[in-house]
């Protein structure tokens, strides 16, 4: 029991370290635990959460085994502050390289690397910002995790051995060690939910004006006087200029802004139908169902008509959540940077026509709609011929 708290003392004292990479890394609060809910198929806040829940368990679960392994030989016995830092400090760097090691490099980065390929094999080089983040710093996660691991291990092992000299001096008297015990859980629960709930639930799922209000302090620390509106109404060039400048939590945010609008187009087939003499000279070559990515919501169908001598890109009963500067890209992987740019996409909801005379369908065969400026990818479609 005293070494199971001793280990929530300890995953404790490293939790406000692990949000401060977080930070230094310009990721969301909540990454770097986030990375161990992803192996397992979660994502968002599920994974986040049970990145927290894992950790604390993990890290009372390792303490519980130390105080264990501490009765077995005199020796081994902790019955000093300096002993129990010590050896804390040691078992803690022992289980970084036994565990920690193998398990991030061999599970959890692969893992991190497939958030760049959606389920159809499309590849989404920047779709997922925060996993592209831990994989390029990996070096200085992997240090710094050294580092959390030894000060784990020293309040764990400080922690265990204030309780056992109390444990031992109290033998023959009134000493309550369950009572110390069930406070000091107590406090790490409370403590724990509280710092998750402002850094990690308030953040990823606030939706009131409250969200509004920090995009616009957020924005104006990129550029004075920059607000959401005029952002949108600068030229690529200048967005682009901006982008490489903002953290990753402030990009969230103008994604996250863009899905509260929506906006219709009603293309009909007339402006296609006009371009031939007669219904002979139109037809249907290619069709994709459209699916969404990386959680976004995308539906209907996207045709291939050649109209005499042009060719079209149609979408019908189309709708997909809506981005900031959404575009509409033909490729042959998916990969956007060696597509074709067909242009902007005219509404996130509605038929729409593009004229794309010129491009070779058949082999530039599937549809990605993505954000240009910020490279995250919202749809796809994979284009057959029809009647094969």
């Amino acid at each position: 029991m005293i070494g199971a708290v001793g280990g929530l003392v300890g995953g404790f004292a490293i939790f406000l370290i692990i949000f401060g990479i977080d930070a230094e890394l310009s990721v969301t609060p909540g990454t770097f635990y986030k990375m161990v809910g992803i192996p397992v198929g979660l994502s968002d806040i599920s994974a986040t959460i049970f990145g927290l829940v894992g950790h604390m368990l993990t890290a009372s679960l390792i303490g519980a085994v130390f105080c264990f392994c501490s009765g077995f030989h005199q020796r081994l016995n902790i019955k000093s502050l300096r002993k129990g830092a010590f050896a804390g400090g040691i078992t803690a760097i022992a289980v970084y390289a036994i565990f920690f090691i193998p398990i991030t490099l061999f599970v959890m980065t692969p893992a991190l690397e497939s958030q760049t390929t959606d389920e159809a094999g499309l590849v989404t080089t920047l779709a997922n910002i925060d996993s592209k983040k831990l994989i390029e710093n990996m070096n200085m996660i992997l240090i710094g995790s050294l580092e959390m691991h030894i000060v784990y291990g020293i309040v764990m092992g400080t922690f265990c051995a204030m309780m056992l000299k109390k444990e031992y001096a109290s033998i023959g008297t009134t000493f309550n060690n369950v009572h110390a015990i069930k406070i000091t859980i107590i406090g790490i629960i409370l403590a724990t939910s509280a710092i998750a709930l402002y850094y990690v639930l308030i953040p990823s799922y606030s939706q009131t004006s409250f969200d509004q209000i920090t995009l616009s302090s957020e924005l104006n620390k990129i550029q004075e006087g920059l607000t959401y509106s005029k952002f949108l109404t600068m030229n690529r060039q200048e967005k682009l200029d901006l982008v490489a400048k903002m953290p990753s939590h402030t990009i969230t945010f103008i994604i996250n802004e863009a899905t509260k609008y929506d906006t219709i187009s009603s293309d009909g087939m007339d402006e296609i139908v006009s371009q031939v003499q007669s219904n002979n000279e139109l037809k249907f070559l290619q069709i994709g169902g459209i699916q969404g990515l990386k959680g976004n919501n995308a539906e209907g169908k996207v045709y291939v008509i050649e109209a005499g001598d042009s060719i079209f890109l149609r979408f019908e009963k189309f709708s997909v959540t809506n981005g900031p500067d959404l575009h509409i890209f033909l490729t042959k992987s998916g990969d956007i940077s060696a597509g074709f740019d067909v242009g902007v996409l005219k509404a996130n909801k509605g038929d729409q026509n593009y004229e794309i005379t010129g491009i070779n369908t058949n082999e530039y065969s599937i549809v990605i709609i993505s954000s240009d400026i910020f490279g995250q990818y919202y749809a796809s479609a994979k284009l057959v011929k029809i009647g094969k």
